[in-house]
């Protein structure tokens, strides 16, 4: 099962390589990876929790670094579109 970038699953591969495909995957990977960690962080700041919230915050910026990089390596069409899908704006 591959992930169609549109957030519509097929069994075709959605990017236009085999390396663009694994990248896209990484980063998909990588983005929710952040994402909860990012939500786990702001819950930690609401709680008061100053020590959690710092280690959160370092996990975050070392998630974010590794989906940035891994987008980097993507067409600016499928930034987009992994963009939409991770953060849904």
């Amino acid at each position: 099962m591959s992930i169609a970038l549109g957030a519509i699953k097929t069994s075709k591969p959605s990017a236009a390589t085999k390396r663009n495909e694994a990248n896209a995957k990484k980063a998909i990977y990588w983005g929710r990876k952040y994402n909860q960690l990012n939500d786990a962080r702001d819950r930690a700041d609401g709680d008061g929790n100053e020590r959690l919230y710092r280690q959160l915050d370092r996990q975050c910026e070392s998630t974010f670094d590794k989906y940035q990089d891994f987008l980097s390596e993507l067409p600016k069409r499928e930034q987009a579109k992994i963009e939409k899908l991770i953060f849904k704006y």
